[in-house]
């Protein structure tokens, strides 16, 4: 029968997605010390970082390939492995001192092309242990971001700087131990609970890479929801590109509370969480999804406008409580919608094109604030949002999302038909 949130395969790859989700919380802070103790170089360090987002752009498309053509359990677990020993590896040669910004950028590049064949197998993964009922999946996909914000922006941060002050090899190995747990856990859930892969290993990957391609960009729905989700990456790169200088010289927020002033936005990420299915109960996918990513927009624009830190404080937790409303709706509805059979590919083509556009956000957002002004960044790009959530809205109620769902996956045709 179908599982549901409290099956014990669910709660060994929740609790796997938290044990790793602290990891990567270390290494987002424990990576660029270390870049930044080999040489304080922004542009050097921006160019490692930029790096590791490569993956995303150029293997993430056959990883997803790889994810409908095997089995996803096995996938997640031979990726967790290898990121294991990777960090294995850099906290090595870290202890030996002979890690270089090349060395770093290898093994990170590495380190992130493995998160792309575990994130693809993970999406087929969860529809299998939830079904495709988007209200199973936003209950799902909102115990999933619970756990991965107070890993991944809470705990992880806070004990990856104190431990990388005690010895700078230690949070990678630490890491290291969160994959080789994580892929324990992945291992005790049961065989059966994945369906056999569909893609046809004889085709080339560019062929299938094209198929899921074609099918996702004729979907109305899924292809307003890859553009909320490109423009919204968009807008959270212009976000924080320049928010240390903005939070110091409009809000006053001291140096030694910027990273208190943060902690604020995995606070309301995490009611957010907590919210996510509430919402979806009040507002059904459409509205919920539209109301979120307006909110997030409007947000946006209020840290522009934000001229003392209170007015920052309450801007940035709803940032916070937005994103997530917004983004585990999409995500749930999203799952919903896409066959089994074409899970990982189109994952990872929501991935590359959203994720890819990263660095470009990043980059806006420090021109605009440097040549024209600190507040201009959220306000264009806060509301472009909100034009967005608007055409999202259109679309998604074209789509009869919350009545029809002329577009669910059960109706695609098997391959060949």
């Amino acid at each position: 029968g179908q599982l549901t949130t409290s099956s014990r395969p669910f709660r060994m790859y929740a609790f796997a997605a938290t044990i790793s989700g602290v990891g990567d919380g270390m290494l987002l802070v424990a990576l660029p010390l270390l870049l930044a103790s080999l040489d304080p170089s922004p542009f050097r360090i921006g160019l490692v970082e930029a790096t590791l987002m490569l993956p995303w752009l150029v293997i993430a498309p056959f990883t997803g390939v790889l994810a409908d053509r095997m089995s996803r359990r096995s996938l997640m677990i031979i990726s967790d492995l290898f990121r294991a020993v990777m960090l294995v590896i850099l906290a090595l040669l870290v202890v030996a001192d002979q890690h270089t910004f090349a060395v770093i950028a290898v093994i990170g590049f590495a380190v992130a092309a493995g998160e792309t064949a575990f994130d693809a197998a993970a999406a087929g993964m969860l529809t299998s242990l939830v079904g495709k009922d988007v209200a199973g999946l936003e209950k799902a996909n909102s115990v999933l971001s619970f756990a991965n914000t107070g890993g991944n922006q809470l705990i992880g941060p806070l004990v990856g700087g104190l431990i990388f002050a005690v010895a700078m090899s230690a949070p990678f190995a630490f890491d290291a131990v969160t994959f080789a747990l994580s892929s324990l856990l992945i291992w005790r859930i049961p065989r059966g609970t994945e369906p056999a892969a569909t893609a046809s290993s004889e085709r080339s990957a560019l062929s299938e890479i094209r198929e899921a391609a074609t099918w996702l960009f004729s979907k109305r729905a899924l292809r307003a929801l890859l553009i909320l989700t490109m423009v919204a990456n968009i807008t959270v790169m212009a976000y924080w590109a320049p928010l240390v200088v903005v939070a110091q010289e409009r809000m006053g927020v001291e140096p030694r509370f910027y990273g208190l002033f943060l902690s604020v936005l995995a606070l309301g990420s995490l009611i957010g969480a907590a919210l996510a299915k509430i919402v979806a109960r009040r507002l059904g996918s459409r509205a919920g999804i539209a109301v979120g990513a307006a909110a997030f927009g409007l947000s946006v624009m209020i840290v522009g406008w934000s001229t003392n830190w209170v007015q920052g404080v309450v801007a940035t937790a709803g940032i916070g409580v937005s994103v997530v409303v917004w983004s585990v709706l999409a995500i749930s509805l999203r799952q919903s919608l896409i066959p089994d059979r074409m899970m990982g590919r189109t994952t990872s083509i929501f991935r590359a094109g959203t994720w890819g556009l990263m660095p470009v956000g990043a980059i806006l957002g420090g021109v605009f604030a440097e040549f024209v002004g600190l507040w201009t960044p959220y306000v264009i790009f806060g509301g472009l949002m909100i034009i967005t959530a608007g055409y999202v809205w259109l679309e998604l109620g074209a789509a009869k999302v919350d009545d029809t769902r002329s577009e669910k996956a059960t109706s695609e045709p098997a391959p060949g038909e």
